[in-house]
């Protein structure tokens, strides 16, 4: 069975090419493929020069990361740097874009990174990560709707299960996480019962079942063993064993 370049949302398409009915287990790793972010040719890296691109599939006809910095709006920027980046000097970022691409629109993925450093107050440069961290990852996710992609694909995976079967979700950032956590209450809690004057929720309907009571993070081993790693959030649901 091949899943090669297909998305999380077409699981149910090739559950149907292959006629099964469901599956017993879905791990979705959520994080971005190492091998993206360390080819400078793709755009990913500030630390890196290379094109501004960002897209996991150029194909798709969708904006690059050099498209929407030298093109939306300032209030625009700013709020995809603060929801999708946690970033605190979103506004002042978005201004110093506005203003620099007016004479010198943007082109590589250095000069995006620069100047995003000399935002940051010189006693904030050099701790933590990288200055420019949160500004390319809330673009990377704009450019390739990943939280859209995050959505739908959860729910597919969900819809496949076949009973008793597990989904497990990885996320790396606070916007991963909010959606599946939201998607996993969903389909796991009750829910309001408008028919039931003496129940303000009922349980009816409700076909799965939540197997971590909360996210399990990265251990402190993990995150050193793996950098990467240290954002990294469990949570898992399970269908019931028979379905309604």
């Amino acid at each position: 069975m091949s899943f090669h370049a297909r998305p999380y949302e077409a699981l149910p398409e090739i559950l149907d090419e292959e006629g099964l009915d469901g599956v017993d287990a879905v791990l979705l790793d959520l994080g971005v493929n190492s091998l993206h972010l360390d080819i400078a040719e793709r755009g990913f890296s500030f630390s890196q020069e290379g094109p501004l691109d960002g897209r996991f599939n150029a194909n798709e006809g969708r904006s690059s990361m050099g498209d929407l910095v030298n093109n939306a709006s300032e209030r625009d920027l700013a709020t995809w740097l603060h929801v999708h980046g946690d970033e605190r000097f979103s506004r002042q970022i978005a201004r110093r874009i506005v203003h620099q691409r007016r004479t010198r629109p943007f082109v590589t993925t250095t000069e995006l990174a620069a100047l995003v450093s000399s935002v940051y107050p010189a006693d904030a440069r050099h701790r933590g990560i990288h200055p420019a961290t949160r500004t390319f990852q809330a673009l990377r996710i704009v450019a390739n709707d990943e939280l859209g992609a995050v959505d739908r694909g959860v729910r597919a995976c969900a819809r496949c299960l076949a009973p008793g079967g597990r989904l497990a979700c990885i996320t790396f950032h606070s916007g991963e996480d909010r959606i599946v956590k939201g998607i996993f209450r969903e389909l796991t809690e009750p829910r309001p019962d408008p028919g039931n004057l003496y129940s303000a929720t009922t349980s009816e309907g409700i076909e799965f079942t939540s197997i971590t009571r909360r996210a399990i993070a990265c251990s402190d081993e993990e995150a050193a063993a793996n950098p990467r790693a240290r954002s990294a959030k469990l949570r898992g649901i399970q269908r019931k064993a028979s379905r309604p």
